[in-house]
């Protein structure tokens, strides 16, 4: 193990393997002030960079204290003066961009600014000693937290207990917190240093960290999806087809079967919800996204943080077996596929779709529709990610790989721009046939894939039981491959 001292030792980085304790000494209490913030963000940085680094732990060397937070006389003397000061007084968003996986050894109180850095980390495992809280206590000072935390602990605890921690300044010992899944843990004093390193040990990624490629370091989706490389982090989420109406949950829109089902999905212990969004019925012309539709969809996101729920809206093209839900103008009469139906307002259409992937309407359309739709709702406290298809190849096969590749790029450039992550479910068609998508190519362009496995229609024979896990591993791993053949390939979601 090696120590490795910053200047004025107000950051401390030892080195264990692959793991890599990024250790604050700013006493009394570690408050967050310009010269603790510029050697912690070089000190992440750096580790990020670091292909050697694995998993990084952050925690503090001063008793009793992990960050109570700011240094107000100091803060108050530099205020920030434009737009490169200002983007340095967010002080934790360094934790989110980097592409490792964070740990928050929480040894003492985190208050206000130590909360907003717990909660900017992967996993917050927080010592349970009678005395250490946790909370955004900024309230009590008059002022509002400031970092990203007004989000960040809505979206982690659910909307109604974030904000009354909010409003109220409440500070949660280390059970409390666990109990509303504030923490991951809560440690006793014997236990806190092994559990950690045991934690550590356990979040080191088998391979090489994913590349940076595959998510620019802008975007919070390098971590939060490309969950593959994890192995102690499983993402279970389930896709939303009401029992009564099926993949029609948009055109008779009820609330109350929404909430209903919503909050039987919660209990369940599910966080993560899949909602297709049908686009016959959210684009029923080429000139405008249906504003009912968008208000239906406003309903959904509240009603999934009320549950504590994550959302991830389908976009385009989304294949349900031999079908795919159209408006009539993205029908073409002349382009009739006996493989291939075509449904619009529940009706079967004469004809085949048009090129969604190169047909200068149905792009224009697309850019309307995912425009509109992000302009409304990215950043929403509810939405995980945007996925940009479902197993569209199934139906709407493209006519050149290129024409794939640059919509990928024309689509996951829109997203990324609001700094909300970007999927795209491909089928395992798309893996195990050949119909015009190259994984490599369209990968670049978005945080993650997700791959529709059906095991027991799988034509692959590893083994005699139809449902054998190991079918889906081959398929996962293999879509991992083909999208970068690199040991560092992109983040597979397998559905």
């Amino acid at each position: 193990m090696t120590d490795v001292q910053q200047d004025q030792q107000l950051i401390t980085v030892r080195r264990d393997g692959g793991i890599a304790t990024v250790v604050m000494n700013r006493p009394p209490v570690n408050a967050i002030a310009p010269d603790l913030l510029e050697q912690f963000d070089a000190a992440i940085n750096d580790l990020g960079a670091d292909s050697s680094v694995r998993v990084i732990v952050v925690t503090s060397a001063i008793p009793r204290y992990f960050m109570a937070g700011a240094d107000i006389k100091m803060m108050a003397s530099r205020r920030p003066q434009g737009g490169e000061d200002a983007q340095r007084y967010s002080p934790f968003a360094i934790v989110e961009r980097t592409p490792k996986p964070v740990i928050a050894a929480i040894n003492g109180h985190a208050l206000g600014g130590g909360c907003e850095l717990a909660l900017c980390c992967d996993y917050r495992l927080m010592l349970d000693d009678g005395r250490s809280t946790i909370g955004l206590t900024e309230t009590s000072l008059g002022i509002i937290p400031g970092a990203g935390g007004t989000q960040r602990l809505p979206r982690l605890v659910g909307r109604a207990r974030g904000l009354q921690m909010i409003f109220e300044g409440r500070r949660l010992t280390a059970p409390d917190a666990l109990q509303i899944g504030l923490v991951d843990a809560s440690l006793s004093p014997d236990d806190f240093e092994t559990a950690v390193q045991a934690k550590a040990r356990r979040t080191q990624p088998r391979d090489s960290p994913p590349s940076s490629r595959s998510a620019p370091p802008t975007s919070p989706a390098n971590k939060a999806l490309l969950v593959a490389w994890r192995p102690d982090h499983l993402l279970c989420g389930v896709t939303y087809l009401p029992a009564e109406v099926g993949p029609y949950l948009w055109h008779e829109f009820d609330v109350e079967r929404t909430r209903r089902d919503l909050s039987r999905i919660s209990a369940a212990g599910f966080r993560v919800v899949r909602v297709h969004l049908p686009w016959d019925v959210f684009v029923p012309t080429p000139r405008q996204v249906d504003r009912y539709r968008l208000r239906d969809l406003e309903l959904f996101l509240g009603i999934a943080v009320e549950n504590a729920l994550q959302v991830v809206p389908v976009l385009f093209a989304q294949s349900f077996g031999d079908c795919v839900m159209l408006p009539r103008y993205a029908v073409s009469r002349s382009s009739a596929n006996p493989r291939v139906r075509v449904i619009s307002g529940g009706i079967i259409e004469p004809g085949g779709p048009r090129d969604v992937w190169d047909d200068p309407l149905m792009l224009e359309v697309e850019s309307l529709w995912l425009d509109e739709t992000l302009r409304a709702f990215a950043n929403h406290p509810a939405i995980l990610a945007w996925d940009l298809g479902h197993d569209p190849a199934t139906t709407c096969r493209p006519v050149r790989t290129a024409h794939m590749e640059a919509w990928a790029r024309l689509m996951g450039e829109r997203v990324r721009a609001t700094q909300d992550p970007c999927w795209l479910t491909l089928g395992a068609g798309d893996v195990l046939t050949a119909r015009g998508v190259r994984l490599a190519a369209v990968a670049p362009h978005i945080d993650a894939l997700g791959m529709v496995v059906h095991p027991q229609r799988l034509p692959v024979a590893l083994a005699s039981e139809p449902l054998d896990v190991a079918r889906v591993l081959f398929v996962a791993r293999l879509a991992q491959r083909l999208a970068a053949p690199e040991p560092d390939g992109a983040g597979v979601v397998v559905e």
